[in-house]
């Protein structure tokens, strides 16, 4: 749960000045404040003002994630492509390979019998 909204330091707060560290605090704590009691519409103002600033900390710190996202799938998906092509270059490698084999069968079934007549002398 976050500390109750302090007034006092409210009111002192520099809306051109709210990193991240103090827009998370704020935000904790505007989220759960009830403005229901309050009839100043200077404090009010302040809250409203306050909020906006917080918001657009919060919408930046958002985007900066969202490119993060969008930069970490590119490369994900620059990855896996390889991954694929690697996997379709194995592929072919390896039927090339059952090819040979398979050829190499034949010819060792074709001489088969000149080798046993060889070997029986």
């Amino acid at each position: 749960m976050a500390p109750p909204l302090n007034w006092e330091n409210l009111m002192k707060i520099n809306v051109d000045s709210i990193g991240d560290d103090d827009s998370t605090d704020l935000y904790n704590s505007l989220i759960e404040f009830d403005p229901k009691s309050e009839t100043d519409p200077d404090k009010l103002t302040k809250l409203f003002r306050v909020t906006q600033a917080v918001l657009i900390v919060k919408g930046v710190e958002v985007e900066e994630m969202v490119n993060h996202l969008k930069e970490q799938a590119s490369e994900d998906g620059k990855k896996t492509a390889q991954r694929n092509q690697e996997l379709e270059d194995l592929k072919f490698e390896l039927q090339s390979l059952r090819k040979k084999n398979k050829e190499l069968e034949v010819d060792v079934h074709l001489f088969s019998p000149i080798f046993s007549t060889l070997h029986r002398q």
